[in-house]
């Protein structure tokens, strides 16, 4: 199902034309209502009028997290890239994003209109429609928060509620929740943390999560692994599972449909510039290969947003798969495998550890008794290589272990710990030349529900980096 199958399914010459319009409006606004934007465009020797294509923006440089949050309130007066219009209403959302630090983005009706366009052709891709109830537990934000959500749902779904004001929801509200028959969900929007807790919740007082009638499930906020998706989709038995790709500055960005058969995330094109890149060379990757993610503001003509971002870098990777009419007859381009490259563990000189390699592993079926799925991978620095790998994975509750677990009445977390190690090495080829030269030692770490560290958000941190 397609929420705007005139622009979904446009072809290629057309959605070129549209974006190239759209890329000349907004850059032209950015430049007229920002000094700080004008200056960048002309150091980069970018004429938003004459401009050709998006591949003229790879003159400009990337702005990252390190210069967004260096220019946030108190730290500097003028945020630099916020446009504030006469007459407009705006709305300054503060988000703690994923990183624990505050974000403060500007918003207007405009950006709230587009937000909601986005999101419609997520909730359209996953099926979701106006006979469902869909609860939004993402935490707060000025783009995925249950606000904007709501505004997406509004006219479009039949019931919306909105428990994301924090990473951790209320346990008394969401058990409410799925007792109230009136609004128990047909489909939830939350990161793959969010929804494995809610399950657990669910589990825990005595409610079994395949019992409560979530049949949809779209998952963002967060990179995941397909079987971690899997996994999430058999704890609720819910027929549709979707991976969307959306940032705290952004927005929903990227969305999938089960229509697509796993084949990657359609870029929202028409609103969502977004290139991916080899930094090095300065150029767009070749399909098939994998880069930085750069995402810049489209706004349609006659629409001017509050906070026009140009080539900002949310510190993700992805892999360029191309455009081409899908299985499910959208035309815009796909990504896939989207890693945030800022939590990731140099291990090797030539060796990468990313939360989706661990996740991999760990929600898989043999697994699953013995794993809650929780995990954090501590180090001293992420950036240093390293000899030794400890993986700390937290064991379920339950006492129903399978044979080859099981030391008499209790776990056999050696085993555990060993079967993991197995299973990763097995998967990731590339670690084993360093293992079995005895370079890289894997150590896998079993511990008791609710041993692992919590992060400022209230959920385990996927790399902890130890102080």
């Amino acid at each position: 199902m397609m929420h705007n199958p005139g622009i979904e399914a446009m072809e290629a010459d057309e959605l070129d034309d549209l974006i190239l319009r759209r890329l000349s409006h907004t850059l032209s606004y950015a430049a007229a209502e920002s000094e700080y934007w004008a200056s960048r465009f002309d150091d980069a020797d970018i004429d938003p009028a004459a401009v050709e294509g998006p591949e003229e923006l790879l003159a400009l440089d990337p702005i990252g997290k390190r210069e967004f949050m260096a220019r946030q309130p108190p730290q500097d007066e003028d945020f630099g890239w916020p446009i504030i219009r006469e007459g407009a209403a705006h709305h300054a959302s503060c988000t703690s994003g994923t990183s624990g630090a505050e974000k403060w983005v500007l918003t207007n009706e405009d950006d709230a209109t587009i937000s909601a366009e986005a999101v419609r052709r997520g909730f359209a891709a996953t099926g979701v429609s106006g006979d469902d109830v869909l609860v939004n537990f993402l935490p707060k934000g000025p783009y995925m928060s249950g606000r904007q959500s709501e505004q997406a749902a509004s006219g479009y779904v039949g019931a919306h509620v909105a428990l994301g004001h924090t990473n951790t929801p209320p346990r008394d509200r969401v058990l409410r929740l799925f007792a109230d028959t009136n609004l128990a969900p047909d489909a939830i929007f939350a990161s793959p943390s969010t929804a494995e807790q809610v399950a657990r919740e669910l589990d825990e007082h005595g409610v079994d999560p395949t019992t409560v009638g979530v049949d949809k499930i779209l998952l963002v906020g967060e990179g995941s692994d397909a079987k971690r998706r899997d996994a999430i989709g058999q704890r609720f038995d819910a027929a549709v599972v979707t991976n969307d790709y959306a940032t705290t500055e952004m927005g929903f960005t990227a969305y999938s449909s089960p229509a697509c058969d796993g084949a990657g995330m359609h870029v929202i094109e028409d609103l969502r510039l977004v290139l991916v890149v080899d930094p090095e060379e300065r150029r767009l990757v070749d399909e098939g290969e994998v880069g930085e993610v750069w995402v810049s503001t489209l706004y349609p003509e006659g629409r001017r947003g509050a906070t026009p971002l140009f080539n900002y870098k949310p510190g993700d990777t992805a892999r360029e798969l191309g455009r081409g009419t899908c299985r499910c007859g959208r035309t815009h381009r796909r990504i896939t495998d989207v890693t945030r490259a800022d939590n990731a563990v140099q291990i090797h000189q030539a060796a990468r550890l990313t939360p989706s390699m661990v996740e991999n592993v760990i929600f898989r079926e043999r697994f699953r008794p013995v794993l809650t799925g929780e995990y954090v991978v501590e180090v001293s620095s992420t950036d240093e290589p390293r000899d030794s790998v400890p993986i700390r994975v937290e064991a379920t509750p339950s006492n129903d272990f399978p044979a080859e677990f099981r030391d008499g009445d209790s776990l056999d977390r050696s085993a555990v710990a060993a079967a993991i190690e197995e299973e990763f090495l097995r998967a990731h080829v590339a670690f084993r030349a360093f293992t079995d030269g005895d370079l890289i030692h894997l150590n896998g770490d079993v511990v008791e529900p609710g041993e692992l560290p919590l992060g400022g958000s209230g959920k385990p941190e996927r790399i902890r980096v130890l102080d």
